[in-house]
């Protein structure tokens, strides 16, 4: 049982990461896409 549990927390952080790797990406989008149209100014 709690081998079972340590697996699901390790299961359950792996997600929060890739909820906040996703989310870091979309941002850093928003930011390059940001800078490049004012380059293009």
């Amino acid at each position: 049982y709690v081998r079972d549990f340590k697996e699901l927390k390790f299961d359950k952080s792996i997600s929060v990461m890739f909820i906040i790797y996703s989310n870091f990406n979309r941002i850093a989008l928003i930011i390059l896409k940001d800078l490049i149209f004012d380059q293009m100014k």
